[in-house]
């Protein structure tokens, strides 16, 4: 499975179990012209606000940014680029922006999803297996 689709399904299942059933909403994967990571499939936005209104509090965007950074390393020979990063591109809005490298690795396990309820984690292993479908 390519590391993006594993980024982004820990991302929604973090963000769910978290934050009260959020899902991440993914407004932008692939563009043909772009010469960073949107144009060779390695980058992905996701909303942080629709029609002027917050989806995810400051809050939880901070906690969502501090985990996943420190879950995930871009580049290890990088160490100044990261997974995923909270930004604005002139005339859009802010939102998540997840990247990989063909060097990202996995840091360390999650562990405050790692002592959970069995059927918590029958739950979050459902929505892993609906977005895995989803995405072929």
């Amino acid at each position: 499975m390519p590391i993006l689709r594993i980024i982004l399904c820990e991302i929604d299942c973090f963000s769910q179990f978290k934050f009260n059933g959020k899902e991440l909403y993914i407004t932008s994967i692939f563009r043909a012209r772009d010469k960073g990571v949107h144009g060779c499939w390695r980058g992905t936005d996701a909303r942080t606000e629709h029609t002027g209104k917050a989806y995810y509090t400051k809050k939880e965007i901070d906690t969502i940014l501090s985990h996943f950074n420190q879950r995930w390393v871009y580049d290890p020979k990088r160490p100044q680029y990261k997974v995923l990063i909270y930004h604005k591109i002139k005339g859009g809005v802010f939102h998540l922006h997840a990247q990989v490298h063909k060097n990202t690795i996995k840091r360390c396990a999650m562990p405050d999803m790692v002592k959970i309820p069995r059927e918590q984690f029958q739950i979050i292993k459902k929505i892993i297996d609906k977005i895995g479908e989803g995405l072929k």
